[in-house]
């Protein structure tokens, strides 16, 4: 599906590799779920964490708390029933890939906020440490 005269729109499963910053930083699944026709320009001083055939930028970080996720790793199955109504791929496809695939973002969804954030056990800890002090 084309996005515009120069750009397709990325919907469904795509390929996506971490740069070298990206990959010291943690695992990442090799496809995840698309659904963009947008493209957007690195910003100065952030890093580029992850990247993808049709759209360069796909995950960058700025400073050491800020991200931008161009990707759907929070997909839900209702959502996909939603989005599929009109995807580039058959709706067949879009499940098969979500079948395929929908183990290795949760598992990096999950990894990926627990480093952004703090594991949950941090959380308790330092919250019980706060409120003890």
């Amino acid at each position: 599906m084309k996005a515009n005269a120069t750009e397709y729109a990325e919907i469904d499963y795509y390929p996506i590799t971490p740069t070298d910053k990206g990959r010291t930083m943690m695992n990442w699944p090799s496809m995840i779920y698309q659904w963009h026709q947008e493209r957007f320009s690195l910003p100065l001083d952030a890093t580029l964490l992850i990247t993808g055939d049709e759209y360069p930028n796909q995950t960058i970080r700025y400073g050491d708390n800020a991200y931008g996720v161009q990707f759907n790793a929070k997909l839900t199955i209702m959502m996909m029933n939603r989005w599929t109504i009109l995807g580039a791929q058959s709706r067949e496809q879009n499940f098969l890939g979500r079948s395929l695939y929908d183990g290795a973002v949760k598992q990096w969804l999950n990894s990926f906020l627990d480093l952004w954030i703090g594991a949950p056990a941090d959380h308790l800890t330092n919250h019980h440490r706060t409120k003890t002090l």
